[in-house]
């Protein structure tokens, strides 16, 4: 209560100019007891902390305790310490606090700030190496959802829809928040993903190479002394006589298949028809495609050599034609008649003509080249 008389003598009225100020100095007072408060209680969780430090014997969080800015924030987010009273912090020491965190029923909600972020990143880690070394048609079942992967960085989840591997983690991760604050088996991410999460690895089909195959990967290797292309199960066998062109023809063939072995003909692989006698290299399927995937990309490779050998036939064309017209240009020149005539109009004429020829082939190679950088682009 304030009193309204000068320095509480009875019966001296104030003025309101000295009303006000003594107000606002009442004011003061009560804030700077709030501070005095709020610090009081800040200096408390000081001691909790560096009880618990000792206790512990962990020197990086009595370190933490001694730095002021990280001291507040973990104030902020203590949520053990708002269940102890003032009194129990400064009277117990750094043993039953311990004790009380680990053993008393008002803790047994959840651990430390500190063990749950360390769980949930260790968490976040493994499952994302596991999703890493998950191939494409694997699943991984959690918590009533199922994600498949059907790209490097792509999950497919309820229909079409699709998610990035991060967005997978993040969503997991949420759903398994109390198995790993419940968690007591220790912070290693690789149990906790075992126990929380089922993944089903996908299933990978050979290639079966065909002398289809074969075909395609002999036109890669024109001119660089190739004899033949054998196929044998899941691998190519290329025989061929100059070693020189041995990287040319890894180099050439890895456009469509994977490198595996190679060899001279003194080591050459037995039992297989064909294969020895010369040197050889072998090549199977590239990045473990599934079959379909594989023939999309040997008739798309099978398609561009054909529109390839299409466009070499059009410019040979081309070639001729302008040949043709270049001739008769000259013989327009040595034969017609210089004021006009029936020879200059029929040179006339068959030069319009071959022209016309020319365009028609050079908008039908335009139309080739559009479809070859369509193919190129897949």
């Amino acid at each position: 209560m304030i009193c309204l008389y000068g320095d509480g003598v009875k019966g001296k009225k104030l003025s309101v100019s000295d009303m006000q100020k003594k107000l606002k100095s009442h004011g003061r007072i009560q804030l700077n007891a709030g501070k005095e408060l709020k610090e009081a209680k800040f200096q408390n969780f000081k001691q909790y902390i560096l009880k618990l430090a000792k206790e512990m014997g962990d020197r990086d969080l009595e370190r933490d305790a001694k730095n002021s800015s990280k001291l507040k924030k973990m104030f902020d987010r203590d949520l053990h310490y708002k269940i102890f009273t003032d009194k129990e912090v400064t009277s117990l020491s750094g043993k039953k606090l311990h004790n009380m965190i680990k053993y008393d029923k008002r803790f047994d909600e959840g651990k430390l700030t500190e063990d749950f972020s360390q769980r949930a990143r260790n968490f976040r880690v493994n499952l994302r190496m596991r999703m890493k070394d998950l191939k494409k048609g694997g699943k991984i079942i959690a918590y009533k959802m199922t994600f498949t992967k059907v790209d490097n960085d792509k999950y497919q989840w309820k229909g079409s829809q699709l998610w990035d591997s991060e967005a997978v983690v993040k969503k997991i991760k949420l759903a398994a928040v109390k198995d790993i604050q419940k968690w007591k088996h220790g912070a290693s991410g690789a149990p906790m993903v075992k126990a929380f999460l089922t993944i089903k690895e996908g299933k990978v089909n050979e290639v079966k190479m065909t002398k289809a195959h074969a075909k395609i990967l002999s036109r890669l290797l024109i001119k660089m002394s190739v004899e033949s292309v054998i196929p044998h199960k899941d691998i190519l066998f290329v025989n061929y006589t100059n070693y020189k062109n041995r990287a040319k023809i890894i180099k050439a063939a890895s456009k469509l298949f994977n490198y595996d072995n190679d060899g001279r003909m003194t080591n050459a692989p037995r039992g297989i028809l064909g294969v020895g006698g010369t040197n050889w290299i072998a090549f199977k399927s590239r990045h473990n495609e599934s079959v379909n995937e594989a023939t999309d990309v040997w008739k798309r490779f099978d398609a561009m050599q054909k529109l390839q050998g299409e466009g070499m036939d059009i410019e040979t064309d081309m070639h001729n034609i302008l040949a043709t017209i270049k001739q008769l240009h000259k013989n327009m020149e040595q034969e017609a008649e210089p004021e006009g005539g029936p020879k200059a109009t029929k040179y006339g004429r068959e030069i319009e003509k071959y022209e016309k020829m020319y365009k028609k082939r050079k908008a039908e190679l335009k139309k080739v080249f559009a479809k070859l950088d369509k193919l190129e682009q897949f």
